[in-house]
């Protein structure tokens, strides 16, 4: 891509710089969390092999570890003031938890590559003895918010079973699904001591990262012209169920309670936790080149 319109600012060009050395960490991340959570050294190959690397399996998926997560986890646990093996943990859950949430997603929506629907599901259930380990480092407590956001998010596969699409059930779906995502920021804020409603605040500000995503990604989907149709392929879109004056202003929206929230931590990473979100929602390439490396 090129052309002046295209052309990084030079705070995203640091955004950008940030996200490869978040990379580079989110490897010896995961190397500690198959050596150290999963006591077999054939099934944390293995699991290496399939969760953390690309390959034929899931194929829908071409960079692992996610970047954007490593990063946004180390944000956000430096962000309540978290340091060392504490900040370590939560970057470790973080990275480890989005694996084992695509994991399960690609299966749902039929993603696996086909004969390999029984390997994916034996991958999803070997992540779940590190995902349980790292939060029991953190205590009972964030074991518990765990387990009810799980179950929050498996209400969303229902509501999809017994639901056509429709824009009102997908804001539900997104946000029962997003909850994972707000126990991902929930228990940094668990793990620094807040209060309950600092807690909530927490796990509010992830699942809005997680609507904000999956709203641009359904956009840039769109806007690139991908040649389906929506009605038999992807009926739970929101560039599908959505006027598009509609679906920016629930962008916008959202934006602007995450402002709000990212307010709560310190302020380097309140502004870096924004910078997550500062995409120009009328500008599609300017989508791409955020999402790249």
């Amino acid at each position: 891509m090129s052309g002046e319109a295209n052309e990084l600012t030079e705070r995203e060009r640091q955004v950008q710089e940030q996200l490869n050395d978040a990379y580079l960490e989110a490897l010896d991340h995961v190397k500690v969390v198959l050596q150290e959570e999963i006591d077999s050294r054939v099934i944390s190959q293995r699991v290496y092999e399939r969760a953390f690397k690309p390959n034929e399996v899931f194929p829908k998926r071409s960079v692992r570890p996610d970047l954007k997560v490593s990063h946004f986890s180390r944000t956000v646990a430096e962000g309540y003031g978290l340091t060392g093996e504490e900040r370590d943990t939560i970057v470790q859950l973080g990275i480890t938890f989005n694996e084992y949430c695509n994991v399960v997603d690609d299966v749902l929506d039929d993603d696996v590559a086909e004969g390999h629907e029984d390997e994916a599901l034996f991958i999803s259930h070997m992540l779940v003895p590190a995902l349980v380990r790292l939060l029991a480092r953190i205590g009972t407590d964030a074991v518990d918010r765990w387990a009810g956001h799980v179950t929050r998010m498996g209400e969303a596969v229902l509501l999809e079973e017994a639901n056509d699409p429709s824009p009102e059930t997908y804001l539900e779906v997104v946000d029962k699904t997003g909850s994972l995502w707000g126990n991902a920021t929930g228990v940094a804020a668990l793990a620094a001591g807040e209060d309950e409603t600092g807690i909530e605040r927490a796990e509010r500000l992830g699942t809005l990262f997680f609507k904000i995503e999956e709203f641009r990604l359904d956009t840039l989907q769109e806007a690139k012209g991908d040649e389906f149709d929506y009605e038999e392929d992807d009926p739970w879109n929101a560039a599908a169920l959505f006027p598009e004056d509609e679906l920016m202003a629930q962008i916008e929206e959202w934006r602007a309670e995450f402002e709000d929230l990212a307010g709560d931590l310190r302020d380097d990473q309140a502004e870096a936790l924004r910078q997550f979100i500062a995409f120009d929602v009328d500008d599609t390439d300017r989508f791409e080149l955020l999402d790249e490396v």
